[in-house]
């Protein structure tokens, strides 16, 4: 009888040992997989919209997209490089009119581009404003150096390197507009001491954490269990992509900054939850405005484009 009890824990122990042998697997290959196809940067590059025709939520608005881009490419500019903190060649394109003018930085969303992410809100900037433009490309995105992404944790040190070359370079106010990932990525420039002609932020549809938005995407958009998964995501991105999902909090920075902030966020976001902005907007401690759109994920200027622009001349006009 001993024996047999003896043997029946023996099995009990190898089915124990295969199953956690099976889920290490599991967890390993799946985080592997997610971060290489979300992190890593394709040795072609991430695809194009403007080239490949993917619009995502702004299919509806391709006409005038394509329009805006038109319009835009057919602009002289400055190619600027710079370099980042840890030694990457960063690209942005500079469109100036006025050295006297504001400048707006502009930093794009996950696997996108500026020329792409911020059509028509470049032309309202330049053309009825009469203001600077600098579009720049991401790390890990464009004509900038990088293998992965990051999330907003190395990016907004790279944001807090073009500010300083802007400021040096012109002698108008400077705003920061982000969307998406880049929406992040500007909230979290904040946390850095910025100089005295930052007026304001232009937050569009951006998360809270990365962590949060990863556990968001695995579960929901990709139907996989995101609890068990995460260990394994935090571990490898870190790893293997420097990219510490936990690195960072916008609600924890935008308790403790003085720069106003424009929030804006379609309540039908199906990719970044419109929450996240509510909760941004709720911890800010510096002068703030919310914008409320009915608009799918990063389609808020072309959903309510009159709007949108009547918002932006008023935070505009608030913070001089």
């Amino acid at each position: 009888m001993q024996a047999k009890t003896k043997n029946i824990i023996k099995k009990s122990l190898i089915a124990l040992g295969v199953l956690f042998l099976l889920f290490m697997m599991f967890g390993i290959s799946v985080a592997l997989y997610f971060l290489n196809l979300s992190l890593k940067r394709p040795s072609k590059g991430w695809t194009d919209p403007l080239v490949d025709g993917d619009f995502g939520y702004r299919e509806p608005f391709k006409t005038e997209i394509n329009l805006s881009t038109d319009w835009l490419h057919s602009l002289d500019y400055e190619d600027i490089y710079i370099k980042s903190f840890d030694g990457l060649k960063l690209h942005g394109k500079f469109y100036e009119q006025d050295k006297k003018a504001p400048v707006v930085i502009m930093m794009h969303g996950f696997h996108s581009s500026a020329d792409f992410e911020f059509s028509g809100i470049y032309d309202f900037f330049y053309k009825e404003k009469g203001w600077n433009l600098l579009l720049c490309d991401q790390r890990a995105h464009g004509k900038s150096e990088g293998k992965y992404i990051t999330f907003g944790e190395k990016e907004h040190k790279d944001c807090y390197d073009w500010i300083k070359f802007i400021d040096k370079k012109t002698e108008g106010d400077i705003y920061l507009m982000g969307i998406s990932m880049g929406c992040s990525t500007v909230l979290m420039t904040l946390q850095n001491d910025l100089p005295e002609n930052v007026k304001g932020v232009i937050a569009d549809c951006g998360f809270t954490k990365p962590e949060e938005i990863v556990k968001k995407v695995v579960g929901k958009d990709y139907n996989l269990p995101a609890g068990i998964l995460m260990p394994f995501l935090n571990f490898f991105a870190k790893t293997i992509g420097d990219a510490d999902l936990n690195s960072f909090d916008t609600r924890k920075i935008l308790k403790k900054t003085n720069i106003p902030v424009l929030f804006i966020h379609g309540d039908q976001d199906k990719y970044v939850p419109f929450y996240m902005s509510e909760e941004n907007f709720e911890a800010c401690n510096s002068k703030k405005m919310f914008f409320k759109t009915h608009a799918e994920h990063a389609a808020s200027f072309w959903a309510e484009q009159k709007n949108y622009k009547t918002m932006l001349n008023n935070f505009i006009e608030w913070t001089k």
